[in-house]
């Protein structure tokens, strides 16, 4: 959502540092002062210490210590180089002349000259190091505290929604909110201010939301029938491009039109604090139901595989469909009961009895989705007893749908409602972030004209071909979606975004190796090199079957 505006300032870094480089900026000293770092350090030890400050203040401060840690590493490489620089030129003079020899005075003058800028070029040296020993050590301590409070949390049991005597407070409060904003909204409309303000915006706010209802109702609902009446030879197979760029018609033409309809509910002003929690929650609810509808339309519309020769496995699609729609209203249904906590701070017991009929509509969409993946996999005949890693790797899918779906709603009841939210959410959006990449996979693979249908697999739901020439970059770009996603995976199942960042921070700095250190950046120069040369070598090739070696004896 915020792409553009993080490529914006991406460029704006870039031209600060290009200004600095211009500027002759020659040290990392201008960034690193070691008097507000040691301030910085003695109050983040007193705040471990106390353990008393909330997350969010420990999160600053964290960040405020990984910032003063990656300036001092960059300072312990700057110095690092100048040292090693000096002794070189110490040990190009030669060795030092033992008791009883003597060497020139030139020589000895420059050896005292050059100890002495070593001896002063080591200091800074080694401020730099135990400045970045200490921040790492205080980013740890913080790391393993916010952790255990999530762990606490995660684990903290609460009363258990199945008592009868919550249930009218959780009803009672939800009314009470939902009138709120009612009132909120009636009491705007009632200012004279206000509805002389309107008289102006009145045209542009009709227009937004007839458009808005038009894009989300009549013409979403003509693309998915056009989608639904392809013929089989036209968009019919997953892997064909026109059908899937048409089928992202399915998703992004209804957003576009709730972002038609909020900017005008934005425009209009009518809605107070507690309304605007729900404002925020809206793009979150459309992108799950629209982003199911659109997962849905693309599952194969004809028949499941190749083996299926009378279709008796079509209702297994037309249940998957449903079972997906199940999981999108149920994710958006629970966006817009956060976005009421988030306004009414209700308590854990009411929220408890709220979230409860959420928790167990995505267990069962979880469990019934698990479901229909087994009857595919029984329908399936094999040529061998032995399984493939598909079949493997599908199976352990199913099992975890199970454990999911039925794992969800059971610790809810019990009063785990952390635990139960953290699993059925996590694996809904899991699901959800995997048939995406699968099928933009797809799309690339079709893009650059590689054929992904073969024997016994769902129609265009093939992912290798017979053919072996075109498998590397066909792998390769599997495991490029699949390193790409990961750290989306890892915030989904509870990681905080520090703890991405310092990883990367990590695979950036390299692992030490010896003298040297090996980096993500000479790991993926590697990769690259190679994917070059394995390209020029299949070009050439290429070129001597053709043009060469069909006018000789020689086999390629």
């Amino acid at each position: 959502m915020r792409a553009m505006k993080h490529i914006i300032l991406a460029l704006c870094v870039l031209c600060t540092c290009a200004v600095a480089s211009f500027a002759q900026t020659t040290t990392a000293s201008d960034g690193f002062s070691t008097t507000e770092f040691r301030e910085l350090a003695t109050r983040a030890e007193g705040v471990v210490d106390r353990n008393q400050a909330s997350t969010s203040a420990l999160e600053i401060l964290r960040s405020d210590l990984f910032r003063y840690r990656r300036l001092a590493l960059g300072e312990q490489e700057s110095h690092a180089r100048r040292v090693a620089t000096i002794q070189k030129q110490i040990v190009a003079l030669g060795a030092a002349p033992e008791e009883g020899q003597t060497e020139s005075l030139e020589v000895a003058g420059l050896r005292i000259e050059l100890q002495g800028q070593l001896a002063e070029a080591r200091a800074p040296l080694i401020v730099a190091q135990e400045a970045y020993r200490r921040a790492d050590g205080l980013v740890g301590e913080i790391d393993t505290i916010v952790r255990a409070r999530q762990t606490s949390k995660l684990l903290e049991l609460n009363e258990t929604p199945l008592n009868p005597v919550l249930w009218w407070p959780a009803l009672e409060g939800l009314s009470k909110y939902t009138l709120a904003i009612v009132g909120e909204a009636q009491a705007q409309w009632a200012t004279s201010s206000w509805r002389a303000l309107l008289k102006n915006r009145v045209p542009l706010i009709f227009v937004l939301v007839g458009m808005g209802v038009f894009l989300i109702g009549p013409f979403t609902r003509w693309t998915l029938q056009r989608l639904e009446g392809a013929g089989d030879t036209t968009l019919r197979t997953l892997g064909n491009i026109p059908r899937l760029l048409v089928s992202l018609a399915s998703f992004l033409v209804p957003m576009a039109g709730l972002g038609l309809i909020l900017f005008a509910l934005i425009i209009a002003d009518i809605f107070a604090l507690r309304g605007e929690y729900v404002l925020r929650a809206l793009p979150a609810v459309g992108l799950s139901i629209f982003g199911a509808n659109w997962l849905a339309a693309n599952l194969p519309q004809g028949k499941i595989y190749s083996g299926d020769v009378d279709n008796k496995a079509m209702g297994l699609v037309l249940g998957g469909q449903r079972t997906i729609r199940i999981l999108g209203w149920g994710l958006g249904a629970y966006f817009v009961l956060d976005a009421f906590n988030q306004g009414a701070k209700w308590p854990t017991s009411i929220y408890a009895v709220l979230t409860f009929p959420i928790i167990c509509l995505l267990g069962y969409g979880l469990f019934r989705l698990g479901r229909k993946l087994a009857k595919y996999a029984a329908s399936v005949d094999r040529d061998t007893e032995v399984r493939s890693i598909n079949e493997r790797t599908l199976g352990l899918c199913v099992w975890v749908l199970y454990l999911t779906g039925l794992g969800g709603p059971t610790l809810a009841a019990v009063g785990y409602l952390n635990a139960a939210l953290q699993l059925v959410f996590s694996a809904t959006l899991s699901f959800a972030l995997a048939s995406a990449l699968f099928f933009f996979y797809v799309l690339l693979v079709r893009f650059v004209g590689k054929n992904i249908t073969a024997e016994n697999t769902p129609q265009g739901l093939a992912s290798v071909p017979n053919e072996g020439r075109s498998g590397l970059y066909r792998v390769a770009l599997g495991f490029a979606l699949i390193c790409l996603s990961l750290p989306v995976f890892a915030l989904i199942w509870g990681a905080r975004q520090a703890d991405i960042s310092g990883l990367w921070f990590t695979l950036k700095e390299g692992v030490p190796l010896g003298e040297t250190r090996i980096s993500i950046t000479d790991f993926l120069v590697f990769i690259l090199i190679f994917f070059i040369g394995y390209t020029v070598t299949r070009l050439v090739q290429s070129i001597l079957r053709s043009s060469v070696l069909q006018n000789t004896r020689i086999e390629a």
